[in-house]
């Protein structure tokens, strides 16, 4: 499309009205350039804040995960404390049946 403006401006004048043009289509081309740069970033901040929302997820997930396995670890340990009274001989402590 560019090359058909400029075609039309060289067939169209002549000398600095051919210069004005062509300045004119290169502000032109450089605005689109900032446009297309604009939305690009504008692209970019959305992917990157879908992201973002996406690792909050995550994250908040594993530590409800983690929350949960911090809350049966101390029921083990309870229950472990529970069910072996002290100086008692465990069968981890105790030895095998050949000895």
């Amino acid at each position: 499309m560019h090359l058909d403006l400029i075609n039309h401006f060289r067939n169209a004048m002549h000398g600095q009205d051919v210069v004005c043009s062509f300045v004119y289509l290169n502000r032109a081309r450089e605005a689109n350039l900032d446009d297309q740069r604009f939305i690009d970033i504008e692209t970019k901040a959305a992917y990157q804040e879908k992201m973002l929302e996406e690792l909050h997820l995550a994250l908040y997930a594993q530590q409800k995960i983690i929350d949960r396995l911090q809350i049966q670890l101390s029921d083990l340990k309870k229950r472990a404390e529970d069910t072996a009274p002290e100086g008692e001989i465990g069968p981890a402590n105790e030895k095998p049946p050949h000895y």
